[in-house]
C-alpha cells in the first residue's frame, strides 16, 4: 500500500488508488472534495514510476493561478514548479520554460497546440482538463482540434468542414476533473468522452450519437437525449468515470437557499408588463423591435427579449449599441442588497451578477465594493473586502472563498445550473464554519421565477445522473 505523505481523507485515497493504474478517465468529484490535491498526487505517483513526466493543465486563468498554484504552495510533497501561458499575452517564454506543470486557459489551448505543431514546445506526457464541462461543446474548434472530432462551421457564408488529427492519443495519460460533468444534458458527455481517449464509446461523430441516443426536441430544430437511452450512456461511462460511493464528505449542513422578494411599484410593474406584451408579440408574430420609453430595443428573437426582461428586473435595459439605460426600477435591488448587508453585520457579502450594468450600479451605490477577482485572495479571506462582486463564470470553479464569508447574494440568477451550483459552492467547502446562505433577489411574477424553475429542473436531471452512477459504484 502506498504511504501517503499528506493527510489525505479515506475517500480521496480511494479515488487516487482507482485512478493511478488507468490511462484516461473523468473524476466526477463533489465540490470541495479536493480534486486538485488528488490530481497532483496521481501525477506524483506516475512520475515516481515512469520518470519526470510534464503536465499540460487546461482550465480557467483563475483556477490555474488561485487553485493549482496555491495547492502546490500548500503541500510540499507535491511536484513543485508551475507556469502559466496564454495566447493573449503571447508569453512564449512561459510555455517554453519547461516547468513540471504548464497551465493554459481554454481560449489559449489552440495557440499552445500551434506551438507544438511548430516544434517550439514539446507536448507534455499528461493532459489535465480541470472543469471539463467547459469542453462539452462538440463543435467548438478547440474541442475538435484536441480530440480529432470533425469540425463543421461557416466561413463567409459557406459551410466549412475540417477533419483534424487530434492530440488526445499523443498524451500518455489524460485526467478530466469536474463536479458537474453534464450540467445541461447527457449530451454534454459526448465531447468530454472524446477528450479521454479515441475509443469513441458514443460513436465517431455527433450524428452517430444523435442517431443512437436522441430525438428531435419540441422546437423541431434541436435534439434531446431519449430518457430510455440515459442508462445506456451511464453504462458506457462507468469504466472511465469515477464517482465516490457517497455524496457528502464535508459534514456541513446543506446550504440555505433563500428567496428575497423585491416588490414592484405600480409604475415599474406597468413598464415590465409593456415589455412582456412585446415578448408575446414576438412569439406570435415575429415582431423584431419594441419601444420602451424613448429607447429603441432590438429584439430579434424570444431569447433576446427574455434577456431584456431580466435586465428590466434589475433596473436597466441595453439598446442595440450595448448602452445601458437605467429605469425607475434601478434602485430596488440595491435597496434590498443594502438591507441584507445591514442584517449581516460585519460578515462580508459575495454578490453574483449577470450584467455589467448591475456591477456598475453596485459599485456606485457601495463605495467599498470590489468588482472582479482581486490579484490576491488574502484580502477576501481576512475580511478586508466587505463586498466582492463577481460574475459566476469568473469564480464558478475551483476557487476557495469559504474563509471570507458564508453569505452569497444573487443579484440576478444565471440560467446555467452549473454556474449556479459552482458559485455558491465557493463557500460550501472544507473549512467553512457556518451554514452557507445563498440569497436570491427576485421580482414577483416575473421572468426571474422562470429562471429559478429552469435551474432547478436541470438540478433534478443532474441529481438523477449522479444517483444512477453512484448506484453502479456501490454494486462494485
Amino acid at each position: 500500500m502506498y504511504q501517503y505523505d499528506v493527510d489525505a481523507k479515506p475517500e480521496q485515497i480511494e479515488a487516487i488508488e482507482w485512478a493511478v493504474p488507468r490511462t484516461g478517465y473523468l473524476l466526477a468529484l463533489p465540490i470541495s472534495f479536493g480534486k486538485t490535491m488528488c490530481a497532483l498526487t496521481i501525477i506524483k505517483r506516475w512520475r515516481a514510476i515512469y520518470g519526470p513526466w510534464k503536465v499540460l493543465l487546461v482550465s480557467t486563468k483563475s483556477i490555474c493561478h488561485h487553485t493549482w498554484e496555491e495547492e502546490l504552495e500548500s503541500w510540499d510533497h507535491l511536484i513543485g514548479t508551475m507556469t502559466y501561458a496564454n495566447a493573449a499575452g503571447r508569453n512564449l517564454a512561459a510555455a517554453q520554460q519547461g516547468a513540471d506543470i504548464t497551465g493554459v486557459n481554454f481560449e489559449s489551448l489552440e495557440w499552445y497546440l500551434d506551438l507544438v505543431d511548430e516544434g517550439r514546445v514539446s507536448l507534455p506526457e499528461v493532459l489535465v482538463i480541470d472543469e471539463s464541462s467547459k469542453m462539452k461543446a462538440y463543435n467548438a474548434h478547440r474541442v475538435c482540434r484536441l480530440t480529432g472530432l470533425r469540425y463543421v462551421g461557416r466561413s463567409q457564408g459557406r459551410k466549412v468542414v475540417e477533419s483534424m488529427g487530434g492530440y488526445v492519443d499523443r498524451f500518455k495519460r489524460r485526467i478530466l476533473l469536474s463536479a458537474t460533468p453534464n450540467p445541461e444534458s447527457y449530451a454534454d458527455l459526448f465531447a468530454q468522452e472524446a477528450c479521454i481517449d479515441t475509443r469513441r464509446r458514443f460513436g465517431p461523430n455527433i450524428t452517430s450519437f444523435r442517431n443512437e441516443f436522441c430525438q428531435r426536441d419540441r422546437s423541431g430544430f434541436g435534439y434531446e437525449v431519449v430518457k430510455a437511452m440515459e442508462p445506456v450512456i451511464e453504462e458506457r461511462m462507468k469504466h472511465i468515470m469515477y464517482m465516490p460511493k457517497y455524496d457528502d464528505y464535508l459534514g456541513l449542513p446543506d446550504p440555505l437557499h433563500v428567496r428575497q422578494v423585491v416588490p414592484w411599484t405600480d409604475e415599474e410593474r406597468e413598464q415590465y408588463d409593456e415589455l412582456e406584451d412585446s415578448l408575446a408579440l414576438v412569439l406570435e408574430s415575429g415582431k423584431e423591435d419594441c419601444p420602451l420609453d424613448e429607447v429603441e430595443v432590438e429584439a430579434p428573437n424570444a431569447g433576446v427579449l427574455l434577456s431584456k426582461l431580466r435586465q428590466l428586473c434589475s433596473g436597466f435595459i441595453y439598446d442595440h449599441k450595448r448602452t445601458a439605460h437605467r429605469t425607475n426600477t434601478v434602485v430596488a435591488k440595491c435597496d434590498a442588497l443594502a438591507e441584507i448587508r445591514e442584517r449581516s453585520g460585519d460578515t462580508p457579502l459575495l454578490v453574483f451578477t449577470q450584467f455589467k450594468a448591475e456591477a456598475a450600479h453596485i459599485a456606485e451605490r457601495f463605495g467599498d465594493a470590489h468588482i472582479g477577482l482581486p490579484d490576491s485572495l488574502s484580502g477576501w479571506s481576512t475580511n478586508s473586502i466587505p463586498m466582492l462582486v463577481l460574475h459566476p463564470r469568473s469564480a464558478g470553479h475551483g476557487l476557495n472563498l469559504q474563509h471570507g464569508s458564508h453569505i452569497c447574494v444573487y443579484y440576478s440568477l444565471p440560467y446555467s445550473y452549473e454556474e449556479w451550483a459552482q458559485s455558491w459552492g465557493r463557500l460550501q467547502r472544507r473549512g467553512q464554519t457556518h451554514q452557507v446562505s445563498a440569497i436570491r433577489l427576485e421580482r414577483p411574477n416575473s421572468v426571474e421565477q422562470d429562471v429559478w424553475r429552469t435551474v432547478q429542473g436541470k438540478k433534478a436531471k443532474l441529481s438523477a445522473f449522479f444517483k444512477h452512477m453512484r448506484a453502479r459504484r456501490n454494486q462494485t
